[in-house]
């Protein structure tokens, strides 16, 4: 996973919406989406809930 999705991944975990990730980041929401949607397939999941999940079974910071 890149820095970026990353970034992108800690935010959503934190419950963030994609407008202020995008705000946050310095990014478009679309840029956002994408970050996310590249995120669920690198790791296998197919929703934001399993996303989640995810980050904190694996303690990701």
């Amino acid at each position: 996973m890149t820095e970026r999705e990353l970034d992108v991944f800690r935010l959503i975990a934190s419950n963030c919406l994609t407008d202020d990730i995008a705000t946050e980041l310095h990014l478009s929401p679309r840029t956002v989406n994408r970050h996310r949607e590249n995120i669920k397939a690198k790791i296998k999941v197919r929703n934001v809930g399993e996303m989640v999940s995810y980050w904190y079974q694996n303690n990701l910071k």
